[in-house]
């Protein structure tokens, strides 16, 4: 059987292979915070903003929701969000360049792909910055400052925020007086059920209920 074919394949991928890990040798998977190690998929990247755009060319909130979606498809975009009230276009990608080995793009290429979809920006109203998608990204994610509190159905946060002491106290006697109750039922159990010391070993493997050995 001729497998020369097969040898030129094992060969072109073992090219690719070794061309890929060159051009990640640079990259740290691994960044280090107060003495621990964490794995992230990207480093230092970049973050575009394109402002003052006209109502006419964004048209409705639908077809921005489907602008959104369509810049999300992008391998390199990490994140995007159209807003129609604010008439913004905020984009979160991978730089060509960046110090990872995922999809990269550009800021003129996400300009090129707007105006494919009828979306004109100009120099003004457009912004490109650093993004540090460990501190940025992540930790906002993953280890929120605070955590966003929402109020009971019915309520707003204006009334939840007076009147959330006096509930949390009103929950915390009602497990109280549960926890009471379960205890005086414990003791009532052992009472009627008097359990010698000395049993059967027999029994024991019946199992045990509540904390008492089962008779």
């Amino acid at each position: 059987m001729d497998r020369r074919h097969a040898k030129e394949a094992e060969n072109a991928y073992s090219r690719g292979l070794k061309e890929r890990t060159d051009e990640s040798a640079g990259w740290k998977e691994f960044i280090e915070i107060d003495g621990k190690r964490f794995r992230v998929p990207y480093g230092i990247i970049r973050k575009a903003e394109f402002h003052n755009l006209k109502p006419e060319e964004m048209i409705d909130q639908q077809n921005a929701a489907r602008l959104q979606y369509k810049l999300m498809l992008n391998d390199a975009v990490i994140k995007a969000s159209v807003d129609f009230i604010r008439k913004k276009i905020t984009v979160i990608y991978n730089p060509v360049g960046a110090e990872n080995t995922r999809e990269k793009t550009s800021v003129e290429a996400l300009e090129a792909f707007l105006a494919e979809n009828g979306i004109k920006i100009t120099k003004e109203g457009t912004s490109d910055e650093d993004y540090d998608y460990y501190k940025e990204f992540y930790l906002k994610a993953f280890s929120p400052e605070r955590i966003r509190e929402h109020a009971p159905y019915g309520w707003s946060m204006g009334e939840w925020r007076k009147e959330r002491g006096k509930w949390e106290k009103k929950l915390a006697g009602m497990r109280s007086r549960k926890l009471g109750r379960f205890h005086k039922w414990q003791e009532a159990y052992a009472s009627a059920h008097s359990i010698k010391k000395e049993e059967d070993p027999q029994k024991r493997k019946r199992g045990i209920l509540f904390g008492f050995l089962l008779p």
